[in-house]
C-alpha cells in the first residue's frame, strides 16, 4: 500500500484514561511529533479491568470474554473522540485506508473491532490487548512507525530489536502476543506519557 505522506500508528494506553486533562496532555504531545497520517487506537482501562474480572469471578469462556473487551473500546474511543473533536472516527479499514491516500496528514481514531474479527489468525484470548491490536493495525497500513503511550517507561532491555520485542512482552510491559504481531513495522517507540518530559525509548530493526 502505497501513500504520499508516513503513518504512524498511535495506542494510548487505558490506564491513562484516569490522567488529568489526558487529552490537552495527548494534544501537547501531538504538537512535537513530525508531520504524517496518524490513527489512533484507544486501550480500555477500568473497563477492561471489571470484563477481566468477571472473567475470573465466574470463570466465563475466554473467547467471549476477549470480544466483550474488544467491543468495549468503542466506548473509550467516544469518550476520546468528543475531547478531541478535530479527530475523525473510522470503524472500518476501507475508511480509514481511504483517508490515508490525502497529500495533507490527516488524524483518525480507529475502532478495530469489525477489523479484527477478519483476523482470523489473530487469537481470542486475553494474550492479545490494544498494545497487539496497534501493532497488527501498523503492519496492516505499512506504517513507518508505531508508538504506544504507557504509564511507566519501558524496562531496560538487552539484544537487537527483535529480541528485546519479545523481552517486553516477557517482562510483561506489553502483551504477550506484541512481539509476534509487530511483523515488519521496524520503529516502535515506547512514550511514558505520565512523565512531565514523555520520556521515550526507542527500538529501530
Amino acid at each position: 500500500m502505497k501513500n504520499p505522506l508516513s503513518i504512524r500508528v498511535i495506542k494510548l494506553g487505558g490506564s491513562l484514561l484516569d490522567l488529568k486533562e489526558v487529552c490537552e496532555r495527548f494534544d501537547r504531545w501531538m504538537d512535537n511529533q513530525p508531520s504524517m497520517h496518524n490513527v489512533l487506537i484507544v486501550g480500555g482501562g477500568k473497563l477492561i479491568d471489571a470484563v477481566r474480572d468477571l472473567h475470573q469471578r465466574f470463570d466465563l469462556d475466554e473467547k467471549e470474554t476477549h470480544w466483550l473487551a474488544v467491543d468495549l473500546l468503542e466506548v473509550t474511543t467516544a469518550v476520546i473522540a468528543r475531547q478531541l473533536s478535530t479527530w475523525s472516527v473510522r470503524n472500518s479499514m476501507k475508511q480509514l485506508t481511504g483517508e490515508l491516500e490525502s497529500n495533507e496528514a490527516v488524524n483518525q481514531l480507529f475502532v478495530a473491532g469489525q477489523w479484527l474479527r477478519t483476523q482470523s489468525d489473530v487469537p481470542e484470548s486475553w494474550d492479545v490487548t490494544t498494545d497487539s491490536i496497534a501493532a497488527l493495525i501498523a503492519c496492516q497500513l505499512n506504517a513507518t512507525e508505531l508508538v504506544l503511550l504507557k504509564s511507566a517507561t519501558a524496562p531496560i532491555t538487552d539484544g537487537g530489536f527483535r529480541e528485546s520485542m519479545v523481552e517486553l512482552s516477557h517482562t510483561g510491559y506489553v502483551d504477550a502476543m506484541f512481539s509476534q504481531s509487530i511483523g515488519t513495522t521496524e520503529t516502535v517507540r515506547l512514550v511514558n506519557f505520565r512523565d512531565e518530559n514523555f520520556a521515550e525509548s526507542l527500538f529501530r530493526g
